[in-house]
């Protein structure tokens, strides 16, 4: 089975990588350990055409693997980590300061190999001098093999580095497509459903007595929780009964409606959701 670049498992500060350190040993076993790793392809691929080039720019890193706790790797996917969890216009700020200086090497030295192997010191090293192989220089393919990176963000970081500005998301400032009009009868439906369903929460403990059981629940008091029962499907079929449908679900998992007999009211609510 083919597993992928680690970088979307490490992205989230929640769940199971939730520590830097384990998400960094993650990306760690994937570099050294998984066919798909570019450490381990013979040759760099090349990002648009997927085919291997001439260039062999990561075996020297793939050789300091053993040597040293295999510090440079373990760099390496401690970056990988930290630029996982960037911002999306932070990552491509980042990746088009690198095409800004490559541009320069590649006409002063004729050389593609023009990226400093990315790495940043983990927890365990702060107190060690330089990482000696932080003057490894690798190619573009190379740098967006590691990163997990393709030829998309690739297209994005080359058009910023020249336009030398971050292109921003098209709906930035501006009001979302799924917005709702906070006066139609829809959003004052939502509105008094949930504040229904707020009668029956019950406030968290307070933290005092979190800490004294140790529950790591880490928030402010005012957070309510729901019945059990309450899941995001349960929640959305009471919610249309109370507009006039009675829900039940497909053997393929679909919303099947009806409309109630003792229903009096109008039946546009559930319609505009398309629950069939």
């Amino acid at each position: 089975m083919v597993v992928g670049h680690p970088s979307k498992d490490v992205a989230k500060i929640k769940g199971e990588f939730a520590d830097k350190e384990l998400a960094a040993n993650h990306v760690f076993e994937w570099f050294t350990q998984e066919a798909e790793s570019p450490f381990l392809q013979a040759y760099c691929v090349e990002v648009y055409s997927r085919r291997p080039t001439n260039c062999t720019c990561l075996l020297p890193v793939l050789n300091t693997v053993g040597q040293n706790d295999s510090r440079t790797m373990r760099e390496v996917s401690a970056y990988v980590v930290r630029f996982s969890r960037m911002s999306r216009e932070d990552r491509i700020r980042e990746v088009m300061g690198w095409k800004k200086y490559s541009n320069i090497v590649e006409k002063m030295a004729n050389t593609q190999q023009s990226y400093f192997l990315p790495l940043v010191s983990i927890g365990s090293n702060d107190d060690l001098p330089p990482n000696p192989d932080n003057g490894i220089m690798i190619c573009s393919n190379a740098m967006l093999a590691i990163l997990g990176r393709g030829k998309g963000f690739w297209t994005t970081c080359k058009k910023a580095a020249v336009a030398n500005e971050v292109p921003s998301h098209g709906l930035k400032g501006e009001v979302s497509n799924n917005a709702m009009d906070p006066d139609s009868p829809l959003f004052l439906s939502l509105h008094f459903f949930f504040e229904e369903m707020g009668e029956l929460a019950e406030p968290r403990a307070t933290r005092l007595v979190r800490e004294e059981t140790n529950n790591g629940i880490r928030d402010d008091n005012e957070t309510l929780d729901l019945p059990a029962w309450t899941t995001k499907r349960e929640l959305y079929r009471r919610w249309c009964r109370d507009q006039g449908w009675i829900l039940k679900s497909s053997d393929m998992g679909n919303w099947e409606k009806t409309p109630r007999e003792d229903y009096e009211g109008m039946f546009l609510l559930c319609v505009l959701l398309s629950c069939s």
